[in-house]
């Protein structure tokens, strides 16, 4: 409008004007206006293009900082591509980008995510996934949670899905196994602590109780027990005071290891002597009709390097367990060099009731027990794995041996 009205009065003047210099002068404030104009035209143009030009940079910064705090983030993430079937429902989906997370995952259980799509990679739990994706897709949903869980891996993962209009679906998963198994190892810890309690304070009582009972035959008048009577008994109260007192070693060799205290004192000691020493120890518990001895490759002047009280402590375990599961045959402690090279072996086999191949690792967990009717709190062959841990040895069964149980310790020769 201004333009407009002052071309006008341009155009009145230079027909009024009756001099040439005059038209000159109009002329030239018509150019001279005319730049000015243009002038503002460009510079406008100029800081609406920068502004543009800002604008988009920050929107490309702004997505690569999301790109970069999604490839960081410690959950995974997978963008995909819908694939839907002939009546508009999602039937699979493709892998498009993944972060660091999931690449890393991918890579350890050899899943090649970029040239497979949902239920050609994981034709176990796929299809739960789509049928989760696709209830929210028809729904109209614009987020989904739900969570899938493997219990035959051990796998229990939280899915958030995030839909791109109908193209994409932005897919956050948040594994949360070490959660989940950390809570049930922790619930069966509470039952087995449980277990336990329960089981000492039984363990504790059936000695006690024969110790108690015992004595107060020992003291009843003069005449009314025998000296036999007398010395059976003392026999019995003998027996129940090593029964209580290995239980108590057990409990305080358990307190021990949980506060890092269990400590050996290695020395040089004679190898057969511990086995004497050993066999010794248990005669008392062996049952009738059961024999009960020792073999070695050694002899008697051999000496191994090592904890004597700790092995001694082992292999009573060892013959105290044959002791209690043999009620006919024989318990044979054993020790040699040809059955692990570089090693010194002790063997205790019995021809008892045995243990089942696949139990050949859980007897060796802590509150572990086959029979709950069998004296014992199911510490001892736990004890028995941290004291060859702590002498650079092993424990284990022997699951080729038949009949009955064959546990081997080794240490170092």
């Amino acid at each position: 409008m201004v333009f407009n009205g002052t071309l006008s009065g341009v155009m009145a003047y230079m027909v009024a004007a009756p001099h040439a210099d005059d038209l000159y002068m109009v002329i030239s404030l018509c150019v001279v206006f005319i730049l000015i104009l243009l002038i503002v035209f460009v510079l406008t143009l100029y800081v609406q293009t920068r502004k543009s030009m800002q604008l988009k940079q920050r929107e490309l910064d702004a997505s690569v900082r999301y790109r970069q705090l999604i490839d960081d983030v410690p959950i995974s993430f997978v963008k995909a591509k819908i694939i839907l079937d002939e009546h508009g429902r999602i039937k699979d989906v493709r892998c498009v980008s993944v972060n660091k997370q999931t690449k890393k995952i991918c890579r350890d259980c050899g899943v090649l995510m970029g040239e497979k799509t949902m239920l050609e990679a994981f034709p176990q739990s796929g299809p739960e996934f789509i049928d989760h994706l696709n209830a929210a897709y028809v729904a109209g949903e614009k987020t989904a949670q739900f969570t899938l869980t493997r219990s035959d891996h051990e796998m229990f993962n939280e899915f958030f899905v995030v839909f791109e209009g109908s193209q994409y679906v932005h897919i956050f998963i948040h594994d949360e196994t070490e959660i989940i198994l950390a809570k049930k190892s922790a619930e069966r810890n509470d039952r087995l602590k449980t277990q336990f309690v329960q089981n000492v304070s039984h363990e504790i009582r059936t000695p006690l109780n024969a110790i108690i009972g015992f004595s107060q035959l020992l003291s009843l008048p003069e005449g009314i027990n025998t000296e036999e009577e007398k010395l059976q008994y003392a026999d019995y109260i003998q027996i129940n005071s090593k029964m209580l007192m290995m239980l108590i070693d057990d409990i305080l060799d358990l307190g021990d290891v949980e506060k890092g205290n269990y400590r050996v004192e290695i020395c040089d000691t004679e190898c057969n002597e511990i086995l004497r020493q050993s066999i010794k120890s248990v005669e008392y518990r062996v049952p009738d009709g059961v024999k009960l001895y020792y073999t070695s490759e050694v002899d008697d002047s051999f000496m191994i390097h090592t904890d004597p009280r700790r092995v001694h402590q082992v292999l009573i375990n060892f013959l105290t367990n044959a002791c209690k599961h043999t009620r006919a045959g024989e318990i044979h402690l054993h020790c040699s060099l040809s059955e692990i090279p570089g090693k010194v072996a002790f063997s205790v086999a019995d021809t008892g009731t045995g243990v089942p191949p696949e139990m050949a690792e859980n007897i060796f967990e802590r509150f572990s027990k086959l029979n709950t009717f069998v004296q014992g709190a199911g510490l001892g062959l736990n004890i028995c794995r941290t004291i060859a841990t702590k002498l650079d040895g092993s424990v284990f069964l022997d699951t080729s041996y038949s009949p009955g149980a064959r546990f081997v310790f080794t240490i170092p020769r």
